[in-house]
């Protein structure tokens, strides 16, 4: 990559103004723009910060934490289990108010790759949508698309659920994969 470099007469604060510029999100005409703090949308999310036992099937599978990050802008949700198909998972959820959906970047050891998703709130249910382009499956003619849920059960229980989807018909029939439920520690 090329570097940029100043033209006569020009100073660094004008560049960085208009980095700034470039950088600043942008409402649409006659829109006020998305104050850049945290919302209720966000309160929902880092009433999740704390210490949480896991279970998987019903039964005890070990420990999760979580902390907001940036301001209460995310909070990250880090599981670790001895049951169930994954051992280790980190969950990023947090609220996009430029654009009104909810966000999920997940990683587990199952894999060397991350996925994210967005969605909506219906009731106790943030449902947050994403596709992988997975090579296994584009070989065969299939796209990967999956559900990450957030289930909202209460103050001091919760779960996140993974849910593939069914590619292969229309239908779009959603399937569990697996589900982390946590109870706070008290």
């Amino acid at each position: 990559m090329g570097s940029v470099e100043p033209q006569p007469g020009t100073t660094a604060g004008a560049y960085a103004g208009l980095l700034l510029a470039l950088l600043a999100p942008h409402p649409a005409v006659g829109q006020a723009p998305a104050p850049p703090v945290p919302g209720p949308e966000h309160e929902v999310l880092t009433a999740l910060a704390g210490s949480w036992d896991v279970y998987v099937d019903g039964q005890s599978a070990g420990q999760a934490t979580a902390t907001t990050k940036l301001g209460g802008r995310y909070v990250e949700v880090d599981i670790r289990a001895s049951a169930g198909p994954l051992e280790h998972a980190v969950y990023t959820l947090g609220f996009d108010r430029r654009h009104g959906r909810y966000t999920v970047i997940a990683m587990d050891d199952a894999g060397t790759y991350w996925v994210s998703g967005t969605g909506a709130r219906d009731g106790q249910e943030i449902a947050m949508y994403g596709t992988d382009d997975d090579p296994r499956m584009a070989a065969m003619g299939l796209e990967k698309a999956f559900v990450i849920v957030l289930h909202l059960f209460g103050d001091d229980h919760a779960g996140i659920e993974t849910r593939f989807i069914d590619t292969r018909t229309d239908e779009r029939r959603e399937m569990s994969f697996h589900t982390f439920e946590l109870r706070r520690v008290r």
